[in-house]
């Protein structure tokens, strides 16, 4: 996922905000993979990973969040389905 996220703006450079780019690095330094949606000004950031790490990385994206009007972090969910064991 980070991969396909460093191409992109490898391409276009400008496809995350400054804003972007603090919760992007904030969750790949806690080894989540995160990605964009939207471009530029407005759009999400998600990220995914281990539950204990997004609950982590959530508290400090709020931290990050609360410095910017009109942002806000959407508590994580778990997509039905998507939960399998070994």
């Amino acid at each position: 996922l980070n991969a396909e996220c460093d191409v992109r703006v490898a391409l276009d450079p400008a496809c995350l905000s400054k804003r972007a780019k603090l919760l992007v690095n904030a969750g790949r330094y806690s080894g989540l993979g995160c990605r964009y949606a939207g471009h530029g000004h407005g759009g999400c950031v998600w990220a995914i990973g281990e539950e204990d790490i997004v609950a982590i990385v959530e508290k400090g994206w709020h931290q990050i969040a609360r410095n910017w009007k009109d942002a806000w972090v959407i508590r994580p969910k778990v997509a039905p389905g998507l939960l399998y064991s070994e």
